[in-house]
């Protein structure tokens, strides 16, 4: 019997002793495992370092050009574990494309304010004259003539002068404010330099004195003709004239913004264009750059994927900016790098998209 305890005893004991060293096996495997692991993160991150490094620098991008310590130009890598490499890109593109949409931003902003005359329909209602048409009479007020009581209560009274001034004013300080928005606009895009702007500054400065000027002669009737002092002829003669000089005055002020607004959309269609141009180039410089530097990629397997991120050279149906990417195969790369295929073949195999759309080619 004690013979039998003796074994058992031995037997458990072996037991016990072999499921702790198999734990320890194990704990090594695992170790080995997490050590193995660890070193391929650091050396992938290390050739992900390397390869942004050169890329940069072979795409031009100015890695010490920065703004309150943050650099506006260069390449940052993000190595994904087992999925592949993000790189994000900062180019002066962006700064560009962010120019031309402030500038977009402004003409929009100044075709849709209008040229018009906000009290027309106002006017219509009640008679009063509208800018840029003829006084309404009735039959019997030309037959009593053009100096009757009636006509020139009808025609001339305070509050039709004032709303006509109110109304011409509104014309031309739109015009003038699109003008305005038009150099401003040019200016962005550096249609205009800082000699030529103030000539043309001082031109809306003179039309802006004109209108004060006009506004006041409008008060000085109103007021008059309000105190009895001008009436009759002499105040249908005043207030015609002075119909007149807004009239004129409307005329060249509308003129004159609209032929800097088309100037203005002339100079962004051909800076876009230019810009696109620009975009074209380094894209193409971008996929060269990826199949002369790939060899630096050692440790990174062909299943896996290189993204770039270009930041800020795109924009969505709303006019705002986004980010530009493109991702491809590693495999398609390093064909690319033997000369199995050329750059062109390589570059349409990846697939381009923005931050707020669907994958698509671009």
């Amino acid at each position: 019997m004690m013979k039998f305890q003796n074994v058992h005893f031995w037997n458990f004991a072996l037991r016990i002793l072999a499921g702790g060293l198999l734990r320890v096996l194990l704990l090594l495997v695992s170790t080995g495992e997490l050590i193995a692991a660890a070193n391929d993160i650091t050396k992938a991150q290390s050739d992900a370092e390397n390869f942004s490094r050169v890329l940069g620098r072979s795409l031009e991008l100015n890695q010490g050009n920065e703004i309150f310590g943050m650099s506006i130009e260069g390449v940052s890598a993000t190595y994904l574990h087992n999925q592949g490499l993000l790189l994000e890109l900062r180019t002066p593109l962006a700064k560009s494309r962010n120019t031309l949409n402030l500038a977009s931003i402004g003409s929009r902003l100044s075709e849709n304010s209008g040229i018009g005359n906000p009290f027309t329909e106002f006017a219509l209602r009640n008679e009063f004259p509208i800018a840029g048409a003829e006084p309404r009479v009735e039959i019997d007020d030309v037959a009593q003539g053009p100096t009757s009581s009636t006509m020139v209560e009808r025609l001339y009274d305070g509050l039709t002068i004032r709303m006509t001034s109110i109304e011409y004013s509104m014309v031309v300080q739109t015009a003038l404010r699109q003008a305005s928005t038009a150099i401003q606009s040019m200016r962005e895009l550096d249609v205009f330099s800082d000699s030529d702007a103030p000539d043309i500054q001082n031109e809306i400065s003179d039309l802006r004195d004109q209108l004060s000027n006009n506004v006041e002669i409008f008060g000085s009737i109103e007021q008059r003709a309000g105190s009895g002092s001008l009436d009759g002829v002499d105040l249908i003669a005043e207030t015609d004239a002075a119909i007149a000089s807004m009239e004129s005055l409307k005329i060249y002020s509308i003129s004159f913004a609209k032929n800097l607004m088309m100037q203005s959309a002339e100079a962004e269609k051909d800076y876009n264009a230019r810009w696109e141009t620009d975009l074209k180039a380094f894209e193409i410089q971008m996929y060269s750059g990826l199949c002369e530097h790939v060899g630096l990629l050692f440790s990174f397997s062909d299943s896996e994927y290189l993204t770039l991120q270009v930041l800020g050279v795109s924009k969505d149906a709303n006019g705002f900016i986004r980010d530009k990417f493109h991702t491809l195969r590693l495999a398609e790369i390093r064909r690319c790098a033997a000369g199995e295929i050329d750059v062109e073949g390589m570059s349409s195999s990846a697939v381009r998209y923005t931050n707020s759309s669907n994958l698509s080619s671009w």
